[in-house]
């Protein structure tokens, strides 16, 4: 009976990280939405900022208390300078260099500096099913990158090592967002993750004014609450819990599933037909995840 109710547990914990991945996938669509003429430094200063606002019910709702100590505000402020500097290596990756490639680059490249960051720091060896099961993941992202069909130049263009620096931005996030729910809960470490980036974000609107911050349309104002609320409220949420529950590195394997999702939901929402070897890719990375998360000894919550 206890192993009926171990896997259950494992497999709903499993269909919400998917969820969660899915979602994710979702916000590429929505953030095409939003290239509407309103600068990127506007429009993730008013993410961050909606974000803020959109934690407030679930806090006084679950009755948290937003009191934390030095060391806390400290650790939460060096996760928010990453979470900033992620999104701005992001955004400098898409203006120079291969906008499809980084995408892959960012989620195939954060298991594995995760993985290996939290290995060498913590020295904790790597597992040999975890290491084929990153090798599964990477090849996946690759197929449904198609990766033989961009050029040396493309694979080597200066924009993508934006991508690259950001993939290792995110895994700083990762690692942070576990340390850190030692001493307060998701929600509050959430709450002022996104205020502190909001904050860094104002500082670098001011230079482009806060004159036309956001748009009048009601599909701009429903791609920045799908991304502020869902994407993030919900999923960046789930993934950081996960992060604490499960450990920085099972946690960061996940995100093998983005691309996919990401390519499926362009398919229903935008009519892009996945080709046949998206869904051969997919596969692989959904494999790579279950191994990672399943094959062997799982990995403790410290690793």
């Amino acid at each position: 009976m206890r192993t009926f109710h171990a896997g259950n547990r494992d497999a709903l914990f499993m269909g919400l990280m998917a969820l969660a991945m899915a979602v994710w996938g979702g916000s590429w669509v929505c953030a095409k939405a939003l290239g509407n003429g309103i600068h990127y430094q506007k429009l993730a200063f008013v993410r961050f900022t909606l974000t803020v606002l959109f934690f407030v019910p679930p806090i006084i709702a679950l009755r948290e208390s937003l009191r934390i100590r030095p060391a806390t505000a400290g650790l939460i402020l060096l996760g928010s300078v990453l979470y900033t500097l992620y999104s701005q290596m992001f955004f400098l990756g898409l203006s120079l260099g291969t906008a499809g490639l980084g995408g892959v680059l960012v989620t195939s490249l954060v298991p594995i500096i995760t993985y290996a960051g939290v290995s060498v720091l913590g020295r904790k060896k790597l597992r040999v099913i975890d290491a084929a099961g990153l090798a599964i993941g990477c090849a996946g992202a690759l197929v449904i990158l198609q990766i033989w069909r961009f050029s040396h130049e493309a694979l080597l263009a200066s924009g993508n090592l934006f991508f690259v620096i950001g993939a290792a931005l995110w895994s700083g996030v990762t690692v942070n967002s576990q340390r850190t729910q030692s001493s307060v809960s998701i929600w509050v470490y959430s709450f002022y993750l996104n205020g502190f980036a909001a904050l860094i974000r104002f500082l670098f609107v001011l230079p482009y004014g806060l004159d036309g911050l956001v748009s009048a349309e009601p599909s701009w104002w429903f791609s920045m609450t799908y991304l502020s609320l869902f994407s993030t409220v919900g999923a960046t949420s789930l993934y950081f819990y996960a992060a604490k529950k499960i450990g920085s590195r099972r946690a960061s394997a996940f995100t093998f599933m983005v691309p996919l999702t990401a390519v499926l939901l362009s398919w229903v929402v935008l009519g892009e037909v996945p080709a046949v070897s998206t869904i051969a890719g997919g596969l692989l990375s959904i494999g790579a995840v279950y191994l990672i998360q399943f094959g062997g000894a799982a990995e403790t919550p410290g690793a």
